[in-house]
């Protein structure tokens, strides 16, 4: 625990889309995902609980964005 934030990263060997299903159904406030696709754009996907859809941003103006 960091600042107030818990974290975990999901290093089991399943699929991405499994591991978002399973963070959806624990009702996680935010998923970041940082598939290849992330780290080939250097950006991250934040899907927060009340949205379907993923936000694209760079990971500095995430943590800018929920710690003010």
């Amino acid at each position: 625990m960091t600042n107030g934030f818990r974290v975990e990263l999901e290093k089991d060997n399943e699929t991405l889309g499994k591991k978002i299903r399973l963070a959806k159904m624990q009702r996680i406030p935010y998923l970041i995902i940082a598939g290849e696709k992330e780290i080939e754009e250097n950006d991250i996907t934040v899907e927060n609980r009340g949205n379907e859809k993923g936000e694209k941003m760079e990971l500095l103006k995430f943590i800018e964005k929920i710690t003010s």
